[in-house]
């Protein structure tokens, strides 16, 4: 409050303002602001959100602009409202010392129109106190967009940091960016209240029936991690000293080796969550983009559209399955099923045929898009039990758990890999599978299993809401590139039209939006192939459902193309797909007409469950290759997506 009991805009929202000043009765004050359209367009608001916060009509607010005095306590919070806001503008405004509480919801105004030439003067007791929030600049066009899910003036829950010539600068994910009180590592953990970045709610943003929190994030760039003192990386001879200087800003590693992510704990706080940019894998999305801004409008639209990147993306993927499933993250099973996990194919390949090699001279590469959401989207189900051990048992599609079951009868072709097992062979006698994987065995041959350790009550298909989630995340922002993302074949565009739109997103759009689209890849995919230490004891057993799941639905598209075509696959890996063809016209592979008795084969698109071209390379580079793959090296698949070139239209 000012001394004269007046709330301000620093300590109260708008509604909370305009709410305590008519509770409070206030007299008009002795000055009427000259352009009170400019101060309210100045600070970013629209005639209609004075209205409703006042409680009067828009053509109220417009004759008050146009020079009609008002009458009854809305006019009177009306001209002190202004009076506030035309301070915030005015740079030769008097500072007053700063609250004792950090403010946390008006921002700054979007521009900052120069007071008029003949302003009369105001008390200094309404002056409004510029050191309590960082004074944010404006970015060039295009404009900044406004709040839709946040309360107006909230920096919301992720900021970037970065530094130039020693001094810092924060960057904001709607483009604003102001100078930070930071001076050394041990003032981070306070910045979280100097910004006004609060916590991250999974009620207000868009997830249903969960009250979690999660702490902010703020990213340091490259600049700002070296202003810092903090060193290049956390690995080797550095390890040490990052976490000297992590643990002396408060850093809450609960036993965790010091890494791009650590959580920075105030007593009674919620704390602050640090990603140290330069510290993450060279390949992930999460990397810093050309520059701070666009390195905050990507945070800030992963955070927006998926959740705060609190954690690697393996963390975030699976945290994300709890947090659209609060039950489910309530669960803290062990995993009791007995047996390695099997279910998948992590890495098949074989050498080109003698008439592959006459007939073609290229590989072409199908990129699946989002393969475990799209399994994720059917009744995969997840144990909220513990499982019981069974003989004997019929086989049930909806119940969760591992069978003892012999699936060696499984009609095989040398040609296209077996879906059940990690390198592609057939299977050996019986052996111990997931619910998914058998379910598809049991399509093409009669299954008997001899064990099982299975849930009592069946399982919940819990994961529906997890792939709704990424699925539209995916979709919203594809609809910005331009690329189609309707569903249903009939209405999708035509295939050559769809390959151009997918070619042009790679050079054309916006890299916010690419970095966003690779982000969620990379959050679907590291979930599922790549455990870490202590997840959920449900964690491994949906994640060998939604592998089982997968590798089936890729092998029925293998089949029913190798039907249509006669072409069968050189290389198989969860996320892509390699043929020999003449040329790399990605048509050599997929008909550029739908085939109406083909539903499920190959379909160009973004959406997931469809393919996108993926470069291609010259089949005798693959034939090298292929001849010293170890399938069972795990860096086996990125050696051979690094084979590849970018794709383009022929």
């Amino acid at each position: 409050m000012t001394d004269q009991g007046t709330p301000t805009l620093f300590e109260l929202t708008l509604s909370e303002f305009v709410e305590t000043a008519l509770k409070r009765d206030l007299p008009a004050p002795p000055t009427f602001p000259e352009n009170p359209r400019g101060i309210r367009e100045g600070a970013g608001y629209l005639a209609r959100e004075f209205a409703k916060v006042l409680k009067v009509s828009s053509t109220s607010v417009r004759n008050w602009e146009s020079g009609r005095r008002g009458q009854g306590p809305e006019w009177r919070v009306y001209c002190h409202l202004l009076h506030h806001l035309e301070s915030r503008a005015d740079p030769h405004a008097v500072a007053a010392p700063a609250p004792v509480r950090p403010p946390a919801v008006v921002p700054a105004p979007r521009s900052a129109p120069p007071p008029p030439a003949a302003a009369p003067a105001r008390p200094v007791a309404a002056a409004v106190p510029w050191t309590a929030l960082p004074q944010w600049s404006e970015p060039a066009p295009p404009p900044v967009p406004r709040h839709t899910t946040l309360p107006r003036g909230h920096t919301g829950s992720v900021a970037v940091l970065s530094a130039a010539a020693g001094e810092f600068t924060v960057n904001l994910p709607d483009g604003r960016s102001g100078p930070c009180p930071l001076t050394r590592p041990e003032d981070l953990p306070h910045l979280a209240a100097q910004l006004g970045l609060t916590p991250w709610s999974a009620a207000t943003n868009g997830i249903k029936g969960s009250d979690r929190k999660l702490p902010p994030v703020l990213a340091l760039t490259a600049s700002a991690t070296h202003a810092l003192g903090l060193p290049p990386t956390c690995h080797g001879t550095h390890q040490d000293t990052a976490a000297e200087i992590l643990d002396r800003t408060g850093r809450d590693g609960t036993g965790r080796p010091v890494g791009a992510w650590s959580h920075l704990g105030l007593p009674n706080s919620v704390g602050l969550q640090l990603l140290v940019l330069p510290w993450t894998p060279p390949a992930s999305a999460l990397a810093e983009l050309p520059s701070p801004t666009h390195t905050a409008r990507m945070l800030g639209e992963y955070t927006a559209r998926v959740m705060p990147p609190i954690a690697p993306p393996s963390h975030c993927g699976v945290d994300l399955m709890g947090l659209t499933r609060p039950e489910l993250a309530a669960n803290h099973l062990h995993d009791p099923f007995p047996g390695p996990a099997r279910g998948s194919v992590r890495l098949w390949a074989r050498t080109p045929s003698t008439r592959e090699l006459k007939r073609d001279s290229v590989v072409v590469a199908l990129r699946t898009t989002l393969p475990f959401v799209n399994a994720a989207s059917s009744d995969t189900r997840l144990p909220v039990a513990q499982p019981r051990h069974f003989n004997n048992p019929a086989f049930d599609r909806k119940r969760a758990g591992r069978w003892l079951v012999d699936l060696s009868g499984f009609p095989h072709d040398e040609r296209m890999p077996v879906p059940f097992t990690a390198d592609g062979r057939p299977c050996d006698g019986p052996d111990w599978y997931p619910t998914a994987a058998v379910a598809y065995a049991a399509q093409r041959i009669e299954v008997r299993p001899l064990e099982g350790w299975l849930c009592p009550d069946g399982g919940k298909p819990y994961l529906v809401p997890w792939y709704e989630r990424l699925r539209d995340a995916q979709i919203a922002v594809l609809q910005r590139t331009g690329v189609s993302t309707e569903h249903r074949r009939d209405a999708a565009p035509e295939p050559a039209r769809m390959l151009a739109d997918l070619l042009g997103m790679r050079e054309h759009a916006d890299p916010v939006d690419l970095a966003v689209l690779d982000a969620i890849a990379e959050t679907e995919a590291a979930a599922v192939l790549e455990p870490a230490e202590g997840e959920p004891g449900w964690a491994a057993y949906a994640r060998e459902e939604l592998l089982a799941r997968a590798a089936a639905n890729l092998h029925r598209k293998l089949l029913i193309t190798s039907r249509a075509t006669l072409l069968f696959p050189l290389a198989v890996t969860p996320h892509l797909v390699l043929y020999s063809a003449p040329s790399p016209d990605v048509f050599h592979v997929i008909a550029r007409e739908h085939p109406k008795d083909a539903p499920a084969s190959f379909s160009l698109g973004g959406r997931p469950g469809g393919v996108q071209p993926a470069g291609y390379a010259a089949l005798a580079d693959y034939t090298d290759l292929v001849a010293c793959l170890q399938p069972e090296d795990p860096a086996a698949p990125a050696l051979l997506n690094s084979l590849l070139t970018a794709s383009g239209a022929h």
